[in-house]
């Protein structure tokens, strides 16, 4: 892949998972506006993309079980996560 277009990739996945952190962080503080949280699965589905093209499949696979617990506990069943699912939230965003 050409360098400038590794670089474009990169820039955006970085934006990307800048956006999900701040929407997260949002839902916190809502408190646990489950609006603030809709857009999270699109922006990590192309940070996962990007991870995937650039060889970065274990860090791709762990966005996409972020991506499947936001669209299943946080928007198709309006969950409130405890503490633990939270740290593990973060944890995983951060790990990135």
């Amino acid at each position: 892949m050409h360098s400038a277009l590794k670089l474009r990739r990169r820039r955006q996945a970085a934006a990307n998972l800048a956006q999900a952190k701040h929407d997260m962080v949002a839902f916190v503080e809502a408190p646990w506006d489950h609006a603030q949280v809709e857009q999270i699965p699109r922006l990590l589905e192309e940070v996962s993309g990007a991870l995937d093209m650039l060889a970065l499949h274990d860090a791709a696979q762990l966005i996409n079980g972020v991506v499947l617990f936001v669209e299943t506990e946080l928007l198709q069943y309006r969950r409130v996560p405890n503490h633990e699912q939270m740290d593990a939230l973060a944890d995983s965003l951060a790990s990135i």
